[in-house]
């Protein structure tokens, strides 16, 4: 009894397992999935067609030139390739080449290394250019605005949006009706005022919970306070973010591992630390609470 011609889907799942050409089974002498002698004559019985106004597939004749397949045919292609990628994603194959993919990805190493090598090469490849927002700052070529005029971009719109939600008495924050006579409703206000004293008692925990002067532990009281007396250098030079106070600061404190040249003061001992240049606490021998009120 005969073999049985394989089929062309046969031809293209075992070029595919393979390595070979999917239409002549040859090994593929180039990035794909076709030889360079098929994809040649590919090209050509196509651009035979295309010139006689007839579809590359099925040799009817077409009014419209611009493609190489008629409507039916393009149908019936976009259909077999989804096909085909829901089968290879399935079986976990590469959808560019069969072989096995990563875990969760539609790729093999091989293929996805590829693939970010040409978008590498297509990037370099592109002119430098300049933010178009100032002008002035080189930019990558994938990206227009650079990431400060970007920053300043998101505010605006964000500011913009938020002034027209409380115009209309919806909170900014969640959405919901205002119920309160600042911008937040008086949800948001809580958990905004929660948060925040959160990661301000993380902070002062940090830095043993204490004033290191006179003991004071009574959250309100505390503030954080520059050992070497200059904080206004590194604020004017931008070192602490939101100005350096206020959260900000303290979540800043919280992620580099409390640095030392800070301390944990309360408001008193810091202020006298500023127009004094130390505490009285230490000029008359009293600390940790050791002093007399009042």
């Amino acid at each position: 009894m005969a073999e049985s011609q394989p089929t062309q889907q046969d031809l293209f799942t075992q070029g595919a397992t393979v390595r070979k050409c999917r239409r002549c089974l040859k090994p593929v002498d180039r990035d794909g999935v076709r030889c360079q002698a098929c994809i040649a004559w590919i090209k050509d019985q196509r651009s035979r067609s295309q010139r006689r106004g007839e579809c590359a597939y099925c040799k009817k004749q077409m009014e419209n030139t611009r493609y190489q397949a008629c409507a039916e045919c393009r149908e019936r292609k976009a259909a077999q390739s989804k096909a085909w990628r829901q089968r290879a994603a399935a079986n976990g194959q590469c959808l560019l080449c069969g072989n096995a993919a990563l875990p969760g990805k539609a790729s093999c190493p091989d293929c996805a290394e590829k693939e970010r090598h040409r978008a590498r090469q297509r990037l370099a490849a592109k002119p430098q250019k300049t933010c178009s927002g100032c002008g002035t700052v080189a930019v990558h070529p994938g990206h227009r605005p650079c990431l400060e005029c970007k920053r300043k971009g998101k505010n605006q719109s964000a500011n913009k949006w938020r002034k027209k939600a409380v115009g209309r008495g919806i909170c900014p924050a969640c959405g919901g009706s205002r119920d309160s006579d600042g911008a937040l409703c008086n949800r948001c206000i809580a958990k905004a005022k929660a948060k925040r004293q959160d990661i301000k008692r993380r902070c002062m925990g940090g830095y043993g919970g204490r004033c290191a002067c006179c003991g004071e532990s009574r959250l309100d009281f505390l503030t954080i306070d520059h050992v070497h007396n200059d904080g206004a250098e590194k604020r004017a030079i931008g070192h602490y973010p939101g100005g350096g106070s206020g959260p900000g600061f303290y979540r800043w404190v919280v992620n580099h591992d409390f640095p030392d040249d800070l301390q944990c003061l309360c408001c008193n001992c810091n202020w006298a630390k500023k127009l004094h240049g130390k505490c009285p606490h230490h000029s008359h021998g009293l600390c940790l609470g050791d002093g007399e009120g009042i």
